[in-house]
């Protein structure tokens, strides 16, 4: 069984230093065996929070829209999405052009284009 360990925060009042290797060790010697501690963060390093300020049609996608983001406290980044429940004023997750989340490591190269795809 897998589970976060900030969920584990919510319902056990956990020493705020505890890491999760400490914990694995405390968990296999008090109850039952942890296998692994895997941390998860580092592959969202470079994911951040972007807020969608507009989106109009992709003029080359019936199917994909533009949407212009705000990353940061002032910039804009164009991205090329495919959701059909994204609307402006929603919070949503951006991979910068340098990260590789996990799912997307495995994609096939495309052709590079002026907009950031996500």
């Amino acid at each position: 069984m897998k589970l976060s360990l900030e969920w584990l925060r919510e319902y056990v009042a956990l020493p705020p230093d505890l890491g999760p290797k400490q914990l694995a060790e405390t968990l296999t010697m008090a109850t039952v065996e942890v296998e692994q501690a895997i941390d998860l963060s580092s592959q969202f390093d470079d994911m951040v929070v972007g807020v969608v300020e507009s989106l109009e049609p992709h003029p080359d996608a019936d199917r994909l829209r533009v949407a212009q983001c705000r990353v940061g406290r002032s910039h804009l980044e164009q991205i090329v999405c495919g959701a059909v429940n994204v609307t402006p004023g929603m919070k949503v997750a951006v991979a910068r052009a340098i990260s590789l989340p996990s799912r997307a490591a495995s994609a096939a190269p495309r052709k590079p284009t002026q907009r950031v795809r996500c």
